[in-house]
C-alpha cells in the first residue's frame, strides 16, 4: 500500500481514539456530577451477597476485531464482515454495532439502512453480517473508490472501536462476443450427406455464450459453452435433404444462421448459404403381389402382400385396385437405399367368381406419379362357396391292447383319413387326454390323406382319443372319436398266509414280550415286491423290497414286533408288485393279543367236596360203558332166537298192546 494510504489511515485512527477518549470523560463526569460520592466505591470484592454477572466498574473490552471478505468488490457485490471481541468481565453482554458507511459524528451514513447493532451474550463473542454496497465508495484512494467501515463494542461500562476499508468500484463495461471465424460461405454439399461445421468464439469477460444453430431446414441446434478471451472451437454436424421423390437434377438453397448470446448483449449473427444440388432419381422396382389363397368363399378375409424397393429409398405410394370398385392407397416412409418394403393388405369379395387384383407402386409424389414412376401387377383369386372338410371314423390298432408286464407300456396307433374338396388346408387336432394335445397339418389338396398318431400307454385303464378336422372356417369342425381300453397281461400279486405264532387259550402277551408275524406271498411273473407293515400301534412302519422267490414261487417273510403299552392291535400290510396297473392289496387281521400283566399261578389244596366232586365225574364214564355192555349183551341174545333187532322190537310192540294173543 502507497504511503499516502497510510498516512491517511494513521491519521484517522488517531481522530477516532481522541474522540472516545472525550467521550469517556464526558460520561465520567456525568456521573460525578449526578452521584454522591460514597456511590461511587466498589464493593465488588467485599459484598458476600454478591450473584454471577455483577460487574466491577473497572471492566471494559480488551480484545476486538472487524474483517471484511472480500475487500475489494464491484457494486452489489455480497461482503461478509466478521466481528470478535471480549471483555475482562466474563459475565458481560457485548453489543455489536457496525456502521457500514461511516462519515463523521455522530455516526452519520448516506446508506438507506441503519447501522446493524448485535448482542452477545457472554465473552468472547462473535458476529458475522453480510452487506452489499449500491453505489461505489464516498471516499478515493490512488484512483479506487472506498469506504470506512467503523465496529463499536460495549459491554455495558466500556465501548472499543474497530475500523476497515472496503474498495467498491463500479460494475465492470462488459462487451458482446464475437466470433472469430464463422461457418465457411458458400456450403455446397449433396443431399443427405453430413456435414462437419466448426467455428471460433470469443468473450473478453470470458462470460457463458449460448451458441444457437438455425440451418434454414426447420431443425436448429444449441450450444453452450464458456468463451475466453484467447477463444474456443465448437462445431455442429448436419445433413441437407431437399429430394421431392420421383423429381431428379434440381438445386435447393438453405441459410445457415449462427448466433451468439451472453444473455446481455443483442445476439451476434453469422450467415452463410448451403447449396444441394439433388441428381437423378432412379424409378421403384417392380412389386411381387402374392394372396393367401387363391380360392375363398363369398366374404371371406384374403390377406395380399406386395414388395417392392427404391434405389434411393425414396417414400413410395401403393395403389390397390380390387377390380369390384374398391381402391385403396397407403404411403410408406423412406428407408435405407435398396431396402424391400412391404405393403400387406387385407380384402374380401361378395361375388362368386374370378377376381383380378391390381398394385400399383410409385416413388413420386402427386401430381407426378406416371410414366416409369409408376410400376403396376396383378393377381387373380377365385371366389367359390366353400365345403365342410370330410374325416372317416378313427382306426386303432391294435383294437384291443395289452400291456406287456415285461416292457412296461403299449404302443397304440391312431388314424384319420381326412381331405378336402376345396383344397384348403386341413389341421387335426387330437386331445389324447392324459397325453396331451397334439395337431397335424395338410399340406392342401382333394385327395384323401390319413394323418397318423402314436400313442404309447404305461397304465391300464379306457382312454377317450378326440380329433378334430377343420379347414380353419367357423362351423367347418368334424369330429371323430374313439375309446381305447388298455389292459395288461401282469398278474397281481396273491397272499397264501398271513397269521402270528398263536398262544394258549388263557395265556397273555405281556407288555415288551416278542410276536412273531409269519407272511407267505407269491407273483404269477416274479415281479419284484414291495411290503409296508404297520403295527398298529403308532410304531414307524416297516419296509420291505423283496425279490427272494424259493423253489415253489414263493416268498416267506417273518418279522417280530412287541408292544409296549397293554391292548388289542390290528396289523395291516400294503404289498404291491410294482408294475403295470398297480396292483395293491392290503390285507387287515384283527389278532385277539391282549397285551397286559400275565396273572399269577395259584396252587390250592382238595378237600372232601373235591374228591366227591371227582367221584361223580368219573361214575358218568363208568356207568355208560356198562349200558353200552347191556345193549350188545341183549342184542346178542335177540340174534342167537334167529330174529333182527328191527323184528324183535316189532314183536315187542304187538306184545304190549295185546295183538300176539
Amino acid at each position: 500500500m502507497d504511503s499516502g494510504l497510510q498516512e491517511g489511515d494513521e491519521s484517522h485512527r488517531r481522530f477516532l481514539h481522541r474522540t472516545t477518549a472525550f467521550r469517556a470523560v464526558i460520561l465520567v463526569f456525568v456521573l460525578l456530577s449526578s452521584t454522591p460520592l460514597i456511590s461511587m466505591t466498589d464493593s465488588f470484592g467485599t459484598d458476600s451477597n454478591h450473584v454471577a454477572g455483577d460487574r466491577a466498574r473497572t471492566a471494559t473490552v480488551d480484545f476486538y476485531t472487524l474483517e471484511a471478505s472480500p475487500s475489494i468488490a464491484f457494486v452489489n457485490d455480497t461482503i461478509t464482515f466478521y466481528a470478535n471481541a471480549s471483555s475482562d468481565d466474563p459475565g458481560a453482554t457485548l453489543t455489536f454495532t457496525i456502521f457500514y458507511d461511516y462519515l463523521d459524528i455522530p455516526y452519520a451514513t448516506i446508506n438507506a439502512e441503519s447501522p446493524v447493532t448485535v448482542n452477545t451474550t457472554g465473552t468472547p463473542g462473535s458476529v458475522i453480517q453480510t452487506y452489499a454496497y449500491n453505489h461505489p465508495g464516498n471516499y478515493t484512494q490512488a484512483g479506487h473508490p472506498f469506504f470506512w467501515v467503523y465496529l463499536f463494542v460495549s459491554d455495558g461500562m466500556t465501548s472499543e472501536p474497530a475500523i476497515v476499508k472496503v474498495f467498491v468500484s463500479p460494475p465492470p463495461v462488459n462487451m458482446p462476443p464475437y466470433f472469430n471465424y464463422g461457418p465457411a460461405d458458400p456450403l455446397a454439399a449433396p443431399p443427405a450427406a453430413a456435414q462437419y461445421i466448426p467455428i471460433n468464439i470469443s468473450d473478453n469477460e470470458g462470460d457463458t455464450v449460448t451458441v444457437f444453430w438455425d440451418f434454414g431446414d426447420g431443425t436448429n441446434a444449441t450450444n453452450v459453452t464458456v468463451a475466453p478471451p484467447t477463444g474456443v472451437e465448437i462445431s455442429q454436424t448436419h445433413s441437407w435433404d431437399p429430394r421431392i421423390p420421383g423429381k431428379s437434377f434440381y438445386i435447393q438453397n438453405y441459410t445457415l444462421n449462427v448466433s451468439l448470446s451472453d444473455g446481455q448483449h443483442p445476439p451476434v449473427n453469422s450467415s452463410t448459404l448451403v447449396t444441394i444440388t439433388v441428381g437423378y432419381n432412379f424409378p421403384p422396382t417392380a412389386p411381387l403381389l402374392a394372396a393367401s389363397k387363391e380360392n375363398a368363399e363369398p366374404l371371406e378375409p384374403i390377406i395380399f402382400t406386395a414388395n417392392a424397393s427404391d434405389l434411393e429409398g425414396d417414400p413410395l405410394t401403393w395403389t390397390f385396385d380390387y377390380s369390384d370398385g374398391t381402391v385403396e392407397v397407403y404411403h410408406s416412409g423412406f428407408t435405407a437405399p435398396g431396402l424391400q418394403v412391404w405393403q400387406n393388405t387385407t380384402h374380401s369379395f361378395s361375388t362368386v367368381g374370378s377376381h383380378t387384383v391390381n398394385v400399383s407402386v410409385s416413388d413420386a409424389l402427386v401430381p407426378f406419379q406416371v410414366g416409369d414412376h409408376n410400376i403396376t401387377v396383378k393377381a387373380t383369386v377365385r371366389i367359390i362357396v366353400n365345403v365342410v372338410p370330410i374325416a372317416y371314423p378313427l382306426i386303432l390298432n391294435p383294437g384291443a391292447p395289452q400291456i406287456n408286464g415285461t416292457v412296461g407300456y403299449v404302443d397304440v396307433t391312431a388314424s384319420v383319413e381326412a381331405y378336402d374338396r376345396d383344397g384348403d388346408v386341413l389341421t387335426m387336432t387330437w386331445d389324447l387326454g392324459i397325453l396331451g394335445i397334439r395337431t397335424n397339418i395338410s399340406g392342401g389338396g382333394i385327395e384323401p390323406f390319413r394323418y397318423v398318431q402314436i400313442l404309447r400307454f404305461n397304465e391300464t385303464g379306457s382312454y377317450n382319443i378326440t380329433v378334430t378336422v377343420t379347414d380353419g372356417r367357423p362351423g367347418h369342425e368334424v369330429q371323430q372319436t374313439a375309446l381305447v381300453n388298455v389292459s395288461s397281461n401282469n398278474r397281481p400279486p396273491v397272499v397264501l398266509e398271513f397269521n402270528h405264532e398263536p398262544y394258549t387259550l388263557g395265556d397273555f402277551a405281556a407288555a415288551n414280550d416278542s410276536v412273531k408275524f409269519r407272511l407267505v406271498m407269491t407273483d404269477r411273473e416274479h415281479d419284484a415286491l414291495e411290503l409296508t407293515w404297520d403295527f398298529g400301534d403308532g410304531s414307524p412302519m416297516l419296509y420291505m423290497n423283496l425279490t427272494n422267490y424259493d423253489a415253489k414261487g414263493n416268498i416267506t417273510v417273518s418279522v417280530n414286533h412287541s408292544y409296549a403299552l397293554k391292548g388289542n392291535y390290528v396289523v395291516t400290510i400294503v404289498l404291491t408288485d410294482n408294475k403295470i396297473g398297480y396292483f395293491n392289496h392290503t390285507l387287515t387281521s384283527k389278532m385277539p393279543i391282549q397285551v397286559s400283566i400275565k396273572p399269577p399261578v395259584v396252587v390250592m389244596n382238595w378237600d372232601w367236596w373235591d374228591y366227591t366232586s371227582l367221584a361223580l365225574l368219573m361214575m358218568i364214564p363208568i356207568g355208560s360203558i356198562g349200558w353200552i355192555f347191556l345193549l350188545r349183551r341183549q342184542r346178542q341174545h335177540i340174534e342167537d332166537q334167529g330174529m333182527t333187532f328191527d323184528e324183535w322190537r316189532l314183536k315187542k310192540e304187538i306184545d304190549s298192546k295185546g295183538l300176539g294173543k
